[in-house]
């Protein structure tokens, strides 16, 4: 095969029908709700979720309307664009404001049980934590941001352990601090978290913390994905997935 090209083709029984009568699927409350219209064979074979609501046997099924009533439309529309394209449109937005989308794209995935989504999502995560701005600084999520974070996911989240790893990495306690007057805005199990890692990487020089969380910065970033029958990502290691690379299992 010629060097840079990129075969389109896939096997003939992978292909998903586009002929079926579209889902309609209610987004947001009923003072601002936008509904969307999605082939039913997207939704399912992505997102076990719709695999269960469209089952003939609901009333969502039978009627081929969900309602997600309690999402946001935003948040929703990069998600049903993601589904027909596998492009996340986000690029334009800095990473210092961009982290928040991501975390509620991420809560939306784990809502409608959509993992590859999820992977998706925190590869665009760390595309942004890897990106400079235009004066060549990087950030790393504001520490309010772990109440989304938090509250959106369960323990051992490839997201929680990105958001620590952040701090643990490059983080200062002024990133802290800064909150301290409002302590409601950070997750007090972000701060539980966060003082365990820092506990177990007592005494760790700043070498070998760049080197143990270097996923931040470089390669694939197979950490931070779910990985359902326990299969590596694409181009990774298996030291890229090494339990003596996470400070809490998954």
């Amino acid at each position: 095969m010629a060097a840079g090209l990129i075969d389109p083709r896939a096997n003939n029984d992978e292909g998903i029908s586009i002929s079926d009568t579209p889902v309609k699927i209610v987004v947001g409350s009923v003072e601002a709700e936008v509904s969307f219209c999605v082939h039913p064979a997207l939704l399912q074979k992505h997102s076990n979720i719709f695999e269960a609501a469209l089952k003939k046997e609901w009333t969502s099924g039978q009627q081929r309307i969900v309602d997600l009533w309690e999402e946001n439309p935003d948040t929703f529309t990069l998600y049903a664009q993601w589904l027909y394209t596998g492009k996340l449109f986000t690029k334009r937005e800095p990473a210092s404001t961009s982290y928040k989308r991501y975390a509620e794209l991420y809560v939306l995935g784990e809502k409608l049980i959509d993992r590859t989504f999820q992977n998706r999502v925190m590869d665009a995560t760390v595309a942004a934590k890897r990106e400079p701005d235009e004066n060549g600084r990087k950030y790393r999520p504001n520490a309010s941001l772990s109440s989304i974070v938090y509250s959106g996911t369960p323990k051992g989240s490839p997201l929680r352990r990105f958001m620590v790893d952040c701090y643990l990495r490059s983080g200062a306690s002024g990133s802290i601090q800064q909150h301290a007057d409002e302590p409601d805005k950070v997750d007090h199990e972000f701060l539980m978290d966060l003082s365990a890692a820092l506990l177990a990487n007592r005494g760790a020089s700043k070498s070998h913390l760049e080197e143990k969380y270097r996923h931040l910065e470089r390669g694939v970033p197979c950490t931070y994905h779910i990985h359902e029958g326990g299969n590596l990502c694409e181009g990774a290691t298996p030291a890229d997935d090494d339990e003596d690379n996470l400070w809490m299992g998954y």
